[in-house]
């Protein structure tokens, strides 16, 4: 952690990233290392078991769905249960859908959110915006003004 944000390093594509955070969040953070550091120690992850090693993916799912029931979080008919990558899709979601108006603002926007999720290049994150009917109605209203002689 850094005063500007969380540093995410050595991802699956062997780069690292600064992510900003919302004060919420990072003293929630700084709360969850102090008491991490209490308990565990300092180590080289963020998250770590008792035995100071990073966490295993299939431990983190684990009990991701160990949460989920026990909140009486249930699929909805013919749907699974939420997943942790469902947290993941919903941030982007919600980000794209009350992020800024206007095609600059979305530019920009989509730049930023490419580099928070980790993508190395804007078109992994495009699937996002076709991702929820009101995405979809504001990529096609840009797209009939765009065909009557408006600006995208």
């Amino acid at each position: 952690m850094t005063a500007e944000g969380l540093v995410v390093r050595h991802t699956k594509f062997g780069k690292s990233r600064l992510l900003p955070l919302h004060p919420t969040t990072r003293s929630a953070l700084d709360q969850y290392l102090e008491r991490r550091d209490q308990e565990t120690g300092t180590g080289e992850y963020v998250f770590l078991s008792v035995k100071r090693r990073k966490l295993h993916a299939n431990t983190v799912r684990g009990v991701f769905g160990r949460l989920v029931r026990s909140l009486g979080i249930t699929a909805g008919q013919g749907q699974p249960r939420p997943r942790l990558h469902d947290l993941r899709f919903y941030f982007a979601n919600q980000a794209l859908t009350n992020g800024p108006e206007g095609s600059t603002g979305i530019s920009r926007h989509m730049v930023a959110l490419t580099t928070y999720l980790g993508h190395s290049d804007a078109r992994n994150s495009y699937w996002y915006l076709e991702a929820t009917p009101v995405l979809l109605a504001r990529i096609a209203e840009r797209c009939e003004d765009f065909v009557n002689g408006g600006h995208p």
